[in-house]
């Protein structure tokens, strides 16, 4: 309960868990949807506030040579990294290759979004990230 009300990222429930001797499983044939509704916009703010409060909480006890390296490295090389990730797994899986297909010049701007809210977290901290994400 103590880790739930952190309000924190779910590895620390995860960490927490293992702690406590519980085994974690990957389910690769349960299929989870989501239903909320997002402008493209919205979408874009709000992967950059979860980037930014999940590399600003990963970067608290890094010296400023480790956060000025890994903000450059998220600018650098997360977008193209995610977007392969993204591909090359909906791709493996041969489901929703048509969905793939038409979201693809939304998804490039997604990454870029993503990579920005990792690097200003690791320079910046979070901020107020974490309590604007709905």
């Amino acid at each position: 309960d103590a880790v739930l009300s952190e309000g924190k990222w779910e590895n620390r429930l995860h960490d927490a868990m293992k702690a406590e001797g519980i085994t974690l499983i990957q389910r690769p044939d349960i299929v989870v949807g989501h239903k909320m509704h997002y402008s493209f916009g919205l979408y874009l703010s709000q992967r950059f506030l979860y980037s930014r409060s999940y590399a600003g909480a990963l970067s608290g006890g890094m010296s400023p040579v480790q956060r000025l390296v890994r903000g450059g490295a998220a600018l650098a090389l997360l977008p193209p990294l995610m977007f392969w990730r993204t591909v090359s797994r909906i791709g493996k899986k041969k489901r929703h290759l048509g969905e793939l297909a038409k979201s693809l010049p939304m998804l490039v701007p997604f990454c870029l979004s993503w990579g920005a809210g990792e690097a200003v977290g690791y320079w910046f901290g979070p901020g107020d990230a974490l309590a604007k994400v709905r």
